[in-house]
């Protein structure tokens, strides 16, 4: 009787470890959520921004691909490619002055 009480004490500990783990998961994703919504109100929804990282990549993609006839598949593959390129590009030239002006740096702490 007394080896399963410790069997059942020991399997209670693990249960509890996971659900504090389960937790400290959650509340970190919950904090990286919350960083990255500030981020994309901050950094990405500037006018050049979504000009240069939306509007542009959008404009090539149907001037290239209007009438050839692409699949769906194919056709989002480009697009989500066209659309993470440009807004990488136009990430730097775009913040790093924005963080200046404001003296926060914060920009140069992630990526130096």
């Amino acid at each position: 009787m007394a080896d399963q009480g410790v069997v059942k004490g020991t399997l209670e500990l693990r249960v509890a470890r996971d659900e504090t783990l389960l937790e400290r998961v959650g509340a970190e994703a919950a904090q990286a959520w919350a960083i990255a919504v500030k981020d994309v109100r901050v950094y990405y929804l500037q006018p050049p921004m979504i000009m240069f990282g939306l509007l542009m990549p959008f404009f090539m993609f149907f001037s290239f691909s209007v009438g050839r006839g692409l699949d769906a598949g194919t056709s989002v593959a480009r697009m989500l490619a066209l659309t993470t390129f440009f807004t990488a590009s136009s990430a730097g030239p775009v913040i790093l002055p924005m963080e200046r002006r404001t003296r926060t740096i914060d920009r140069m702490l992630v990526a130096p």
